[in-house]
């Protein structure tokens, strides 16, 4: 980008200033984000059943009761 010969360096540097400082500004946002949320390593999985966790094999309590009534067979 060529400058006009008539504008002096320095007032062009006080007109990039703005966005120069922006793009420091989202630098330093991107290293605290990274820091805050990639810095640290990821939790271990383990298998240990959780309150969601349910036995397929066991059901609910509805269908082991019968509460529910009987239906008719799939034809």
């Amino acid at each position: 980008m060529a400058h006009p010969p008539e504008q002096p360096v320095e007032k062009q540097a006080r007109r990039h200033s703005p966005a120069l400082i922006a793009i420091a500004v989202a630098i330093v946002a991107v290293v605290v984000a990274w820091l805050v949320f990639g810095a640290s390593e990821p939790e271990a999985v383990t298998d240990e059943p959780t309150v969601t966790t349910a036995d397929p094999s066991t059901g609910t309590a509805a269908e082991s009761t019968g509460e529910q009534g009987e239906t008719a067979p799939a034809q």
